[in-house]
């Protein structure tokens, strides 16, 4: 290198000062090169971060969703068998009203046998009463 600076003209000190430009121009352009690559990957990886998030993001959204339309479900579910209770408590209401309903009817029906029954005994007094005095 030397003896090329001295066949172009140059004295020792441009050879060697051309020679840390060169080396010092190299240096910063491999450091560019680097920071390039460095921003490069990441910006790949700030992309790949970005787009995971957005896919998490979606996922929560899904998930909020399914859980707000189970939670609807199991509202709609719970209404539903309340209604179910009030359904079998007023037909309970009826099944007793209506064994009362029964009860009272038995024991007019009990009733009456026993006042036919008299009857008939009484209609049965009445005509032989009525046979003797047609006698007399």
């Amino acid at each position: 290198m030397i003896n090329q600076a001295k066949d172009q003209g140059m004295s020792l000190t441009d050879a060697s000062v051309r020679d840390q430009l060169i080396r010092r121009l190299k240096q910063v352009t491999q450091r560019l090169y680097d920071r390039e690559l460095y921003h490069d990957h990441h910006e790949e990886q700030d992309l790949i971060l970005f787009h995971r998030q957005q896919e998490q993001q979606q996922l929560l959204l899904d998930n909020s969703r399914v859980i707000t339309n189970r939670a609807k479900q199991v509202a709609e579910i719970e209404q539903a068998m309340q209604d179910i209770n009030q359904i079998t408590r007023d037909l309970s209401a009826c099944i007793v009203d209506q064994g009362t309903t029964l009860d009272t009817i038995e024991h007019n029906m009990s009733s009456a046998d026993e006042n036919v029954q008299i009857g008939t005994d009484q209609i049965s007094k009445a005509a032989q009463y009525q046979v003797r005095t047609m006698r007399e």
